[in-house]
């Protein structure tokens, strides 16, 4: 039995939102690679007040509070709407449970190794006639 009240996160789909972008940064001989993510995660809610726990949740992700308090490389999109989905425990206990889904954008960066030539000294080549 999960401590009341308590909630279970469960990542369940990954989307690819964009195609991957490559900065290339001479100075430090790296390029970084990004692409756009849609992340959508489970939130299970236990316990006796998990309806009003999930509302809650809900609320603040959907508000400026949730999009400041995430890293800038991850920002709330939407959830969808609390659903009461009750379980019955392997000793056939009632548990209440509510669960959502989140939505994020995820941008990960990606620093890979590239070498550049910053001088080049060309050599002319004579065709046979």
């Amino acid at each position: 039995m999960a401590p009341s009240p308590c909630v279970y996160l469960t990542e369940v789909l990954q989307v690819k939102q964009s195609v991957p972008v490559t900065d290339y940064r001479p100075d430090d001989d790296e390029a970084d690679i990004s692409v756009s993510k849609r992340i959508d995660i489970q939130m299970d809610f236990y316990g006796l007040v998990a309806g009003e726990f999930a509302a809650a949740v809900a609320m603040a992700f959907q508000s400026h509070w949730g999009f400041e308090h995430f890293p800038s490389n991850i920002k709330p999109l939407y959830t969808s709407d609390a659903i009461q989905a009750p379980l019955t425990t392997g000793e056939q206990q009632y548990e209440s449970r509510w669960t959502l889904t989140a939505s994020l954008q995820y941008n990960p960066i990606v620093a890979v190794p590239q070498q550049f030539a910053d001088e080049v000294t060309p050599t002319v080549l004579q065709a046979d006639a």
